[in-house]
C-alpha cells in the first residue's frame, strides 16, 4: 500500500504505527498507514515542535502525561550552580500553586582547589547527606560546623519565569492530526483529493510553508472546554455547509476546526458525524452516528446532558 505521507508504494514492513495524536501527548490511537521513514521525520518536525511548546507542555504537566521515557516534561533547562559546570542545579516551579519553590542540587562533595565544597538540597539534613561519603570524622564535623555556621558561598542564581510560546506548532500539528484522521474515516480513495495533496506538501516539508499559508484551510479555532466528559482529547468528522471538516479538541482547552475536502461525496451518505474521543487514561472509544443512532453510554459524556428514561435533556 502506499505511504498516506509521501505517497510511495511500500511494503508491509516498512509500514509502522503512527498516532494520530502523539502518543507523548496521551493518546494510545494508531493508523498503519505511514512507512517508517516519514513517521520518524513527522516526529521530529510536526510532533516534537508541538510537544516542545511550553503551552503544551504545561498541559502535559497538568493532566501528569510522561513521555514515551517514562519522563514528565522539563519547562527549563539545567542551569550551572556555584559557577562549576560538573555541579547543575535545576529551578523547582510548581505550576499547581504557581510558586517558585527554590532549587534542587544533586548530593555531591567536590574538592576543588584542595577545598571541600558541600552542595546539597536544602530541604534535606546536612547529616544524612554526609552518610553518602566516606570520609574522616574530622572532615565530617568540619563540614557541619561550617555549614551550621553559614561559612560557606553561595551563588544565587535568578529565575525569569516569563516565557513565551509560539501557536504556530499547534496550527501545524493540527494540521496532521486532521489529514491523518480524514484518511482514517475516508479511506484510499481521499489521497485523489486535491486537500490530501497539499496537506501532504505541508507534511513533508512543513519549514517551507508559514503560518499564514497555512490558516486558509482553518474554518475556526479557539480556546474553550470539549463538549465531553472524562475526555482528553477528541476528533469528529462533520459536513459543513459544502465541506467536510475535521474538528479538533486537544487538552480540553485547544479547538480547531479544519477543512479537509470540498468532496462531500467522500463522506458516508448514512453517517452524520464520526467521532473519536480519547480519555485521561490514553484509551479510546469510536462513534459513527447516522440518523438511526441512540446510544446512551455515548450521550452521557456530554457535558450538561441529563439521561433519565432514555430522555436527553440539555
Amino acid at each position: 500500500m502506499k505511504c498516506i505521507i509521501c505517497n510511495q508504494e511500500k511494503e508491509d514492513d516498512e509500514l509502522s504505527s503512527e498516532h494520530i495524536i502523539p502518543e507523548s501527548a496521551g493518546s494510545s490511537f494508531t493508523i498503519n498507514c505511514v512507512c517508517k521513514e516519514c513517521n520518524n521525520r513527522l516526529g521530529q518536525t510536526i510532533d516534537k515542535k508541538f510537544l516542545d511548546n511550553k503551552l503544551v507542555k504545561f498541559y502535559l504537566y497538568s493532566y501528569d502525561i510522561k513521555n514515551k521515557k517514562g519522563r514528565f516534561p522539563k519547562f527549563w533547562n539545567t542551569l550551572l550552580a556555584k559557577d562549576n559546570p560538573k555541579i547543575k542545579a535545576i529551578p523547582q516551579y510548581n505550576f499547581r500553586n504557581n510558586k517558585f519553590e527554590g532549587w534542587k542540587y544533586k548530593s555531591v562533595l567536590l574538592n576543588n582547589n584542595s577545598n571541600m565544597e558541600l552542595i546539597f538540597d536544602s530541604s534535606e539534613n546536612i547529616e544524612d547527606v554526609l552518610k553518602e561519603f566516606d570520609l574522616p570524622d574530622e572532615v565530617l564535623e568540619e563540614i557541619i560546623n561550617k555549614h551550621n555556621s553559614g561559612d560557606y558561598v553561595q551563588k544565587n542564581h535568578n529565575l525569569d519565569l516569563r516565557y513565551g510560546s509560539s501557536r504556530e506548532d499547534l496550527f501545524f500539528e493540527a494540521i496532521k492530526i486532521a489529514y491523518e484522521y480524514a484518511y482514517h474515516i475516508l479511506g484510499e480513495e481521499y489521497l485523489l483529493d486535491s486537500f490530501a495533496s497539499e496537506f501532504q506538501e505541508i507534511l513533508l516539508n512543513p519549514d517551507k510553508f508559514s503560518i499564514k499559508e497555512i490558516k486558509k484551510y482553518f474554518i475556526n479555532y479557539d480556546f474553550g472546554e470539549s463538549k465531553f466528559k472524562d475526555t482528553l482529547h477528541d476528533l469528529n468528522m462533520i459536513r459543513f455547509e459544502n465541506s467536510i471538516v475535521v474538528n479538533i479538541n486537544l487538552f480540553d482547552c485547544f479547538n480547531f476546526c479544519v477543512e479537509v475536502s470540498k468532496n462531500l461525496n467522500l463522506f458516508p451518505q448514512d453517517i452524520i458525524v464520526s467521532f473519536l474521543l480519547i480519555g485521561k487514561d490514553t484509551t479510546f472509544d469510536e462513534y459513527n452516528i447516522d440518523v438511526n443512532f441512540m446510544d446512551i453510554d455515548f450521550f452521557k459524556r456530554f457535558r450538561d446532558i441529563e439521561v433519565k428514561d432514555n430522555i436527553f435533556k440539555y
